[in-house]
């Protein structure tokens, strides 16, 4: 388990040196924690809209259900 995060920022690093160019800079000025509070709230964004998703499925699949045992 524990390898297989260690990949995923490996892979996540390699992800950003093809699109840099490079390796990450820490002092290209950037403000990091700024950075990192900005991609933690994007994160949230994304998993609130997969739950959201997820609960349209369930009340989609719920009301179905519901709808075949009236027939």
């Amino acid at each position: 388990m524990n390898k297989d995060i260690i990949n995923k920022i490996q892979e996540r690093l390699e992800i950003g040196k093809k699109s840099y160019s490079d390796e990450l800079d820490i002092n290209d000025g950037r403000d990091w924690l700024q950075e990192s509070v900005e991609e933690l709230l994007d994160g949230c964004v994304y998993l609130s809209a997969f739950a959201l998703k997820i609960q349209e499925r369930i009340n989609f699949e719920n009301k179905s259900n519901k709808n075949k045992k009236n027939i």
